[in-house]
């Protein structure tokens, strides 16, 4: 199987319905219809390849969609797209490819949204600064989207991986282990070098949730400039993907 990442810097999902029909394949229902094995069977990629989709690819398994941390902007912002027709334009997008009457219908394609994650506030303004500009974005924003993204979903009753939830899930565990593991190096006789064997608060959590004070209230554990995924962020990304696609399709196989 074929992967093709088609990447677009910056694009939003009014951006995306632009190019949408340069990027999605027209299939022949027919061709999909006349073969029963339509997800198993192997795709053979074109010898020309020096075309890439529309037209060399007559067949996706599997289309992940994650738009929303560019339409969430602040106002005044070239990027911002108003939350109801950001949930318009992603209604559409996925339309092309469910819709009978789409040119882009593949009623056999399985489809993933993904939310956006969430905004390292005070991570983005520090960035921002260092280019002499204001802020762009803001979590409280960016939690509109996506649950704009997660709502579509449920009506769609299509499967989303909620990354926006994960993250800030994960930021604060960190932060209430946070005075957990200064007490236990308060504590007496709790140190690296002398812990009791028996202590809740023990050499190994001492070790592994001693954390420094973050000054971007830890999404920098998963965000490189409190917008873009580092590489922690994508592992944990990857890893709700598979989970998902696996509890959602156990026959799914992507290889």
């Amino acid at each position: 199987m074929d992967m093709l990442n088609r990447g677009f810097a910056n694009y939003t999902t009014s951006d995306a319905r632009n190019v949408a029909h340069l990027i999605l394949p027209k299939l022949s229902l027919k061709h999909v219809l006349n073969r029963t094995d339509a997800w198993n069977r192997p795709q053979r990629w074109p010898d020309s390849r020096d075309r890439t989709l529309p037209d060399s690819a007559p067949f996706m398994r599997l289309l992940i969609v994650c738009f929303g941390s560019y339409d969430a902007a602040l106002e005044g912002s070239p990027w911002r797209v108003p939350l109801p027709q950001f949930t318009e334009n992603l209604r559409y997008l996925l339309s092309l490819v469910r819709s009978p009457d789409s040119d882009f219908y593949s009623p056999y394609t399985r489809i993933l949204l993904i939310t956006p994650p969430p905004l390292g506030d005070r991570m983005h303004k520090d960035a921002m600064q260092r280019k002499g500009l204001p802020p762009v974005y803001a979590n409280n924003s960016t939690r509109l989207y996506a649950q704009a993204v997660l709502d579509l979903s449920r009506e769609l009753e299509l499967p989303c991986v909620d990354l926006w939830s994960a993250i800030e899930a994960m930021v604060k565990k960190a932060a209430d282990r946070a005075p957990l593991a200064v007490a236990a190096r308060n504590t007496p006789g709790n140190t690296p070098g002398n812990t009791p064997g028996n202590n809740p608060e023990s050499l190994d959590f001492y070790k592994h949730n001693l954390l420094p004070a973050s000054p971007y209230d830890g999404y920098e554990m998963y965000l490189s400039d409190g917008f873009s995924l580092n590489a922690n962020g994508n592992k944990l990304l990857y890893n709700l993907i598979a989970t998902k696609l696996l509890n959602t399709w156990p026959d799914f196989k992507p290889y």
